[in-house]
């Protein structure tokens, strides 16, 4: 009877230990087991991921895709994925606090698809070389610009963590009527436009709302089409400042240029 009970334990542990590695969808569930290219990677359990797949990338281990046609079922992010100019195809992407997503092309879709991904607080999404779209339909966590990219917005642009403008990149608000906002810290060495041309007493500060910025490294470029305003009482400090209004409409108020 002992014996009897000692063969169900370990046969009813080794069904949870298998259940474990069975995904939603009734495929596999792969860990990565290290960095690497997706192609050549040697997956926990061992074997090629397929559509019906769920893929975890661990912590720490940086993970890049160099074919087109990778299709699985959901992505979980919890170092680094970078797909260059490859489109993934998967019904969810969950980017943890740990973990970065790149974005390579000009457009989220064209890595990505049309999903919305989830994005836990302290996620990073990075959109990498030239010119791209920034897609404003979901929330950041940290949100960075590399590598050369200018990038433009596609609506409103809600951060929660750190908006980084790297050096060399630009960040464009889609028009004159969008801001970006949220919780976050706008910080960087690149160049932010302002195309806002709203009356008010700085159309930096009306056009980027977000809570905290902190620009003595980066570019504030003036680029609207009409009337601009410049600079307030105490709200607005400039470091670098560059005027590129196209009609050469500007209205500077209390303007305090630290320096440049």
């Amino acid at each position: 009877m002992k014996l009897l009970r000692v063969v169900l334990c370990v046969l009813f542990c080794l069904s949870i230990s298998t259940s474990s590695l069975i995904s939603s969808t009734g495929g596999t569930t792969y860990t990565s087991t290290g960095s690497g290219p997706w192609e050549s990677m040697t997956w926990n359990p061992s074997g090629t991921p397929g559509a019906s797949d769920d893929i975890i990338i661990d912590v720490g281990h940086a993970v890049t895709i160099n074919s087109s046609g990778i299709t699985v079922n959901s992505l979980t992010i919890k170092g680094t994925l970078n797909t260059y100019s490859n489109l993934v195809t998967t019904s969810a992407i969950n980017v943890t606090a740990t973990g970065t997503l790149i974005v390579w092309t000009t457009t989220f879709a064209a890595n990505y698809g049309s999903i919305t991904p989830t994005l836990d607080p302290g996620s990073t999404v990075e959109y990498r070389n030239g010119p791209s779209t920034i897609k404003s339909s979901f929330t950041y966590q940290n949100l960075s610009l590399t590598y050369g990219c200018n990038g433009t917005t596609d609506g409103d642009l809600t951060v929660n963590g750190n908006l980084n403008v790297g050096n060399n990149c630009t960040l464009n608000p889609a028009g004159p009527s969008n801001v970006v906002q949220g919780t976050g810290t706008l910080t960087g060495w690149g160049t932010v436009t302002v195309n806002r041309t709203t009356e008010e007493l700085d159309n930096f500060s009306g056009q980027y709302t977000i809570s905290n910025k902190t620009i003595p490294n980066l570019m504030i470029q003036y680029t609207g089409s009409s009337l601009q305003y410049v600079g307030s009482s105490a709200m607005s400090s400039y470091n670098k400042l560059a005027i590129a209004n196209g009609s050469m409409s500007i209205l500077a108020m209390i303007l305090l240029l630290m320096e440049h």
